[in-house]
């Protein structure tokens, strides 16, 4: 398969479109005679224009491309894939154009529990949903980040394996960008209400990283430690009101017993010097002078203890 193709060959395309190319009128249901006459049409096609590619639906693909893609249908399975997949508009529309609304619900066909057709259907589905849920990691909406990572899992272990890795990169170049932030609140709009927050804390981003499995839980705890040292920086800044919502937020994520320990020692922290502070506005003193540097001992120790108990 030429480089081009073979780039975009994680996006399912029925081929049921190359019968058009061939100027063809398929029923909608993919037959071996349509597809060896479909065959002759386009490889004539490649010697009366004398061209290397022809596109196909924005696809340069080359004659090897062409008689390659003919020669996987000589599988009567692969042909009865194809018409399935025809058949069931929601799973195509998500397969083809990686889209779907939180509604959306698959046939249920006895072939989906098939474990050849999730070989097949697995890569497109597994890039379907890491980009979906890529997307929803910019754009936060609960009621779609649910809908997805509950739809149906058609795919075979290593189309899963390679889904969930292109995930923990994006999640992983998320977090690098939280651990930015820190340092740069108002360039990064941190505060209630902010971009920031639907960028980083916002209810539906703890949301989707509570969806993923149990595999992802240290990430939720490495995130869950990031948000908590944002949530010191905003106190140091005078921002209490965003980090109480921050560690509001942050109590509903779904890390691990370590990150927990230390989000209660956090708060309790808090607490403290809140405290602290309610004392020293009775007497008419300054009880915020020094806070910043217990909030960070506080943290630095408990991360680094958390690092030592890995």
């Amino acid at each position: 398969m030429s480089q081009t193709a073979a780039k975009q060959a994680v996006r399912y395309q029925s081929p049921l479109s190359i019968l058009s190319k061939a100027n063809l009128n398929p029923s909608g249901i993919l037959s071996k005679a349509d597809l060896n006459l479909a065959r002759k049409v386009l490889l004539a096609e490649f010697d009366l224009k004398q061209q290397t590619t022809i596109n196909w639906e924005g696809r340069e693909i080359s004659r090897d491309d062409v008689l390659k893609m003919f020669d996987s249908f000589d599988s009567s399975n692969l042909i009865e894939f194809h018409n399935v997949i025809q058949q069931d508009p929601e799973l195509k529309k998500f397969l083809e154009k990686h889209q779907f609304n939180p509604d959306d619900e698959f046939e249920e066909h006895p072939l989906y529990q098939n474990e050849a057709f999730k070989a097949f259907v697995g890569p497109y589905f597994g890039a379907a949903l890491s980009a979906n849920y890529v997307a929803l990691l910019n754009n936060p909406d609960f009621v779609k980040g649910k809908a997805l990572l509950a739809m149906p899992r058609l795919w075979d272990s290593a189309a899963e394996q390679q889904c969930w890795s292109e995930i923990g990169a994006a999640l992983e170049r998320k977090l690098e960008e939280l651990k930015s932030a820190k340092s740069n609140l108002t360039s990064y709009g941190i505060s209630v209400g902010g971009r920031g927050e639907k960028r980083f804390f916002h209810p539906d981003v703890v949301s989707l990283l509570n969806f993923l499995p149990d595999s992802f839980e240290e990430f939720r705890s490495n995130y869950g430690l990031a948000l908590i040292e944002l949530a010191a920086q905003c106190y140091n800044s005078g921002q209490a009101e965003t980090c109480g919502y921050i560690v509001n937020r942050v109590k509903n994520l779904n890390g691990g017993y370590r990150f927990k320990f230390v989000l209660n020692n956090f708060i309790g922290e808090l607490n403290k010097l809140d405290l602290q502070a309610a004392r020293s506005s009775s007497s008419g003193s300054s009880g915020r002078s020094g806070t910043w540097i217990i909030i960070s001992i506080v943290v630095a120790l408990l991360r680094l203890m958390t690092l030592c108990t890995n």
